[in-house]
């Protein structure tokens, strides 16, 4: 097994290698205390448990990125309403909420279903979010068509979304965590792994579409890289 200093080493070269990855970990921080010294974990891991918890969140967030662009480059296949679980999730959540009541996250402290539900989630969500939004409503009863129960829609919607982003957050004591917390993060990325790996797409010759929205992606990268190589 490598040494902790062979690993730290490892984990900086592929957070210097991906700029643009560390730089979205830090944007979705802010300047408490809790997210300082998560920044500074995630830049200057000091430990076993700290390096452990930043090569995760660093691995996490480039899955969910390399997600996100499949996603855009229609190389990903879609998800039927009725087979998607996060649409189920997100309606249950609004039904006890609309109701006064507090919803048990009791079903997502299991590493393989949250990572299920999110992936389903960024997959019918960023490809087609009006979709998304109209099975919710539809499991919730809401009218959409009615600008006031459009809007309590969409307020309930985001507390559903809080809910599911609470299971992912960062500001945990990390020095407080325990082996099994870690095991259980990592079963919960390979798990978002493995299903991305299976929901691709079999390879297709390119249509004229799917090319452009590539060349995008690629430029938006480029640009991307030049502008932070040249703030340095």
């Amino acid at each position: 097994m490598e040494d902790f200093k062979t690993r730290k080493a490892e984990y900086l070269k592929k957070l210097r290698n991906n700029p643009k990855i560390a730089s979205e970990i830090i944007k979705n921080l802010d300047d408490s205390e809790s997210d300082q010294k998560t920044i500074g974990i995630v830049i200057a891991p000091a430990n076993d448990k700290e390096l452990a918890f930043a090569d995760y969140l660093f691995s996490f967030m480039s899955e969910s990125d390399s997600l996100e662009k499949d996603i855009f480059n229609d190389e990903i296949e879609k998800i039927p309403n009725e087979e998607n679980e996060s649409i189920e999730l997100f309606s249950d959540i609004i039904n006890v909420t609309k109701n006064g009541e507090e919803f048990s996250s009791i079903a997502l402290s299991n590493p393989e279903y949250l990572a299920k539900v999110l992936y389903q989630f960024y997959v019918s969500y960023i490809s087609d979010t009006e979709n998304f939004r109209d099975a919710v409503a539809q499991k919730t009863g809401f009218n959409l068509d009615n600008k006031i129960e459009a809007t309590m829609f969409l307020i309930y919607f985001d507390k559903a979304v809080e809910i599911l982003k609470k299971q992912f957050d960062t500001k945990q004591d990390i020095m407080n965590s325990t082996s099994e917390d870690i095991e259980e993060s990592n079963r919960l990325l390979n798990e978002f792994k493995r299903l991305h790996k299976e929901g691709k797409k079999e390879c297709t010759i390119d249509s004229p579409e799917a090319f452009v929205k590539k060349l995008t992606n690629l430029l938006c990268d480029v640009i991307y890289n030049l502008e932070n190589d040249n703030g340095d």
